[in-house]
């Protein structure tokens, strides 16, 4: 969702409780972690975003960089309990080494909060280390999802299925990978990887990139 928009997911005690292990609604902690993660990214929005409150651009800075920490610590923690459930054993494993496709979508759903959290970044102004920081992490983001997913589209033609919030995502990556790649941060990433990932999500929308896009 995006700034003073509505949450995607509103609060359903029913969700809640199929989220929750030990009770008559817990469900399968494939479907389980799906609703963990959509969640989580309701709360982002529900905290950052939400048409009832302010705004990112209104909002005291302090305030506003104190409850990104606080997501940011909250997702961490989301991350570590649902990525030591898909992989079992090591984070190194690809994600298309996965019989159940269900536990690589997880995967790439986890990169695009990442990537939904990390875009607040750039409303970040005074706290410049906070905010660069942020933003470079956002950018691995934005680059480890597009990878994901075009790998997952040409494995098993992932994007034809998924829902379209995915492409949305891809192109805000795409957008936030171009906007470092065109600005001072550009000294801290590798350029050259940065628009080949651009061009990957012109490509997945079956639009040659002009030869002017990347100036």
């Amino acid at each position: 969702s995006s700034v003073g928009q509505p949450s995607v997911l509103p609060s359903d005690w029913v969700i809640d409780n199929a989220c929750e292990l030990g009770n008559k609604y817990t469900v399968h902690d494939n479907l389980r972690h799906h609703l963990l993660i959509y969640k989580f990214m309701a709360t982002v929005n529900d905290v950052l975003a939400d048409n009832d409150k302010p705004t990112p651009e209104s909002a005291p800075e302090n305030e506003r960089v104190m409850l990104m920490s606080l997501l940011e610590r909250d997702f961490a923690d989301l991350e570590r309990q649902i990525r030591h459930k898909i992989s079992g054993q090591s984070y190194g494993i690809s994600f298309l080494d996965y019989v159940d496709l269900g536990l690589a979508s997880q995967q790439i759903l986890l990169d695009m909060v990442s990537l939904q959290l990390g875009t607040f970044y750039f409303f970040v102004k005074a706290h410049t280390e906070f905010r660069k920081l942020g933003l470079l992490k956002a950018y691995t983001s934005a680059i480890s999802v597009i990878s994901k997913c075009v790998e997952a589209d040409k494995a098993w033609g992932f994007l034809r299925y998924a829902p379209n919030g995915y492409l949305q995502i891809l192109c805000m990556g795409a957008i936030l990978v171009m906007k470092i790649v065109h600005s001072s941060y550009s000294q801290y990433i590798d350029v050259d990887e940065g628009k080949r990932a651009f061009d990957s999500v012109v490509a997945l929308r079956l639009a040659p990139p002009d030869k002017d896009d990347l100036r």
